[in-house]
């Protein structure tokens, strides 16, 4: 068991002068499986004849994010009119860039980062709880 039962972190976008954050909830392995099952493409190498699994980390993060925001805060259109956290405006989010330390990342790239990192802190959590 994890020691603490919020399985819910809230994160503040970086480099948005709106000071936009997004709620984001570690998705259970078993939905994390899901997905990254439903991304990734086997195929066949015709030159070798060895099988080659490609991730389509577009569709993934896309994935990712869809599913794991569950609330955000200072999230605003194109035209500076607020967004309120449902999934037709994730969806729309899908056109923004978050201004990270490293440089531009895509808003479905940042979240999922953000989530996979969240994830294993979780796991690592409740793996840790079970050995007491």
């Amino acid at each position: 068991m994890r020691l603490t039962a919020k399985r819910e972190k809230t994160i503040e976008i970086p480099g948005d002068g709106d000071g936009a954050k997004v709620t984001i909830m570690a998705l259970p392995p078993s939905k994390i499986r899901q997905i990254n099952k439903r991304v990734n493409r086997m195929t066949v190498d015709p030159e070798t004849g060895k099988t080659v699994v490609e991730v389509a980390y577009i569709d993934r993060a896309r994935l990712i994010a869809t599913a794991c925001i569950t609330d955000w805060a200072g999230m605003y259109d194109h035209n500076g009119i607020p967004m309120p956290c449902n999934q037709k405006n994730i969806a729309r989010a899908a056109d923004f860039v978050v201004k990270t330390e490293d440089g531009p990342v895509e808003f479905y790239d940042w979240v999922a980062q953000q989530h996979d990192s969240f994830a294993d802190e979780v796991a690592a959590e409740e793996a840790e709880a079970e050995k007491n």
